[in-house]
């Protein structure tokens, strides 16, 4: 079996969840026969846009998760990466205009937040069109939430566990956010790989599937571009500054006599050589 790599979202620790399409337009969302999917694997075989044969699977599903497939982790591996045209293909060809075609059962909680009861549910993947959509940053819980106007529902948010904006572990990178948000300003609708989580307990609440957003994908657009321009821009910020022209020195130095100085400034050549003449006579003057 091979699926086209949509879905990448964090987890505890350095655990994270897959899941992805196969040529049919099947979800299947990859367990680790033994161990767990981690970092490691999303960085190598499993990134987004991969198309990964899955070793040895096996259809498990479980808590109505028809999705699940056992696999064994060293026996996959990536056979090529998607274009941009392919992912998008794929995406639209199953995406839907709301939660509520998604997923049967959903009840609201909360503010605009929707989960389903245990044993109400027949899918727990999806990708949605998220039209007007906004990206709301939470930085008092380390996280993002994305609000959008849903053709079947009156509101929704959706937390955001794109990997993407956790490169470095748990915490939200906020500069990444703001890459991001800068990127997809201008499409819209924006293409959401949509998941309901396994059941749990919010506070003293019965256990419920709790919807989040697991990838942003824009439309008709790609962000392996947003990625590439990212990294370019991260790596200008900390390269060191190429020399190789008088003019380039000469910029570079009026640059520094341009920037705020702490502290005296630096005493200029002719006062020093005149300080440097009256010490061969008179020696330097000594603090009383």
């Amino acid at each position: 079996m091979e699926i086209l790599i949509t879905h990448l979202t964090r987890m505890d620790g350095d655990r994270v969840c897959v899941a992805g399409l196969t040529e049919d337009g099947e979800h299947v969302r990859p367990v680790a026969r033994t161990g767990h999917l981690t970092r490691g694997d999303a960085a190598i075989d499993f990134q987004l846009g991969n198309v990964v044969r899955l070793g040895n699977p096996r259809h498990a599903p479980e808590n109505g998760m028809p999705e699940d497939w056992l696999i064994d982790v060293d026996d996959s591996y990536a056979v090529r990466t998607a274009d941009d045209a392919e992912i998008h293909e794929r995406l639209d060809a199953v995406a839907v205009d709301s939660l509520a075609k998604a997923f049967a059962g959903l009840e609201q909680h909360g503010h605009n937040r929707w989960a389903a009861p245990p044993g109400r549910i027949f899918q727990s993947l999806a990708v949605v069109r998220a039209h007007a959509w906004r990206l709301i940053p939470q930085p008092q819980w380390e996280r993002a939430v994305l609000g959008y106007r849903d053709a079947g529902l009156p509101a929704v948010t959706l937390p955001v566990g794109d990997l993407r904006l956790f490169p470095e572990g748990h915490e939200l990178d906020f500069g990444v956010l703001q890459q991001m948000m800068a990127f997809l300003r201008m499409r819209d609708p924006v293409l959401v790989c949509v998941g309901l989580s396994r059941p749990w307990a919010n506070d003293d609440g019965p256990e419920l599937h709790w919807t989040q957003a697991n990838t942003l994908w824009p439309d008709r657009a790609s962000l392996s571009e947003w990625l590439r321009e990212a990294g370019r821009e991260r790596l200008s910020r900390t390269r060191p500054p190429t020399l190789r022209t008088g003019d380039q020195l000469r910029e570079f130095f009026d640059g520094l006599d341009a920037q705020q100085v702490d502290g005296d400034p630096e005493e200029d050549w002719a006062t020093a050589k005149a300080r440097i003449a009256a010490s061969r006579t008179a020696g330097l003057p000594q603090d009383t």
